[in-house]
């Protein structure tokens, strides 16, 4: 794994960074990701580094707060963003794979708070008993 992101410090000042440079998010948003990101991040020992947080360490993670968030759907925004900071180390450091990805969809959010969030694509469930006649 890169030095970046041998620590949680290395790995937030190295994000930082990137994030500054990629400006796909205005300041304000990119401020207020940074910082959950970083209190995500502080929630663990100093020792422990990204790669060593598991899947049950996330899900404690937002089941121990979600009832201090100010919104309904913080906890799902800050989920998105801790899952953006992976997906950005794992691409850019070719990390196996991001672990932590796909462990919150929009299909774990309540149907009055689904409404709530911008519109875009929506997550549409797998008919798995279909029968495919394609043959490959």
């Amino acid at each position: 794994m890169a030095a970046q992101c041998a620590s949680f410090r290395s790995a937030l000042a190295w994000y930082a960074d990137h994030v500054s440079k990629r400006r796909r998010l205005t300041g304000v948003d990119a401020g207020r990701q940074l910082a959950w990101i970083r209190e995500f991040c502080a929630s663990f020992p100093r020792r422990a580094g990204p790669t060593e947080v598991t899947q049950r360490d996330v899900v404690v993670y937002f089941a121990e707060r979600c009832d201090r968030f100010a919104e309904p759907l913080e906890w799902y925004y800050r989920y998105k963003a801790v899952e953006t900071f992976y997906d950005e180390m794992s691409r850019t450091f070719a990390l196996p794979v991001n672990h932590i990805r796909g462990l919150y969809d929009e299909s774990d959010l309540a149907p009055e708070l689904q409404r709530r969030i911008p519109m875009r694509d929506r997550l549409v469930p797998v008919n798995w008993s279909r029968k495919d006649d394609y043959a490959y």
